[in-house]
């Protein structure tokens, strides 16, 4: 009886885990550029969004066939970094949906100290 209490019990919490992943939308980016982008403004500006071109800096930080570590960056301007598994997934995209300057996306996951834990990737339309 105990044991099939506990499976009861590790099923519930096997069904919510999808509960706790969350959801962010935005544009795919060359995590290495992007961050690069971000240390090259004057050290008065920087936590001051109002004085960056963050379109400019999403376009020239467009990701390439050869792009191996992403970032989604948002409405806000603010990137986040995707974890490896998030990395070959958006490896695919970038392949598969070849040179379109900006790739929107919709990442489900969790957030872990610096990253995203990707679950899914999916092109935005």
């Amino acid at each position: 009886m105990k044991l099939r209490g506990i499976g009861i019990v590790v099923l519930v919490c096997l069904a919510a885990m999808p509960a706790f992943a969350n959801s962010w939308s935005g544009v795919l980016v060359d995590s290495k550029c992007y961050e690069a982008e971000e240390r090259s403004v004057s050290p008065n500006d920087r936590f001051n969004h109002a004085y960056r071109d963050t379109d400019v800096e999403v376009q020239v930080c467009t990701p390439s066939q050869k792009t191996r570590s992403f970032s989604i960056v948002g409405h806000g301007g603010f990137g986040v970094r995707l974890n490896p598994f998030g990395n070959e997934l958006a490896t695919a995209i970038v392949r598969q949906t070849g040179k379109k300057h900006l790739v929107k996306v919709t990442v489900t996951g969790e957030m872990s100290k610096n990253a995203i834990d990707v679950g899914s990737i999916s092109v935005a339309q």
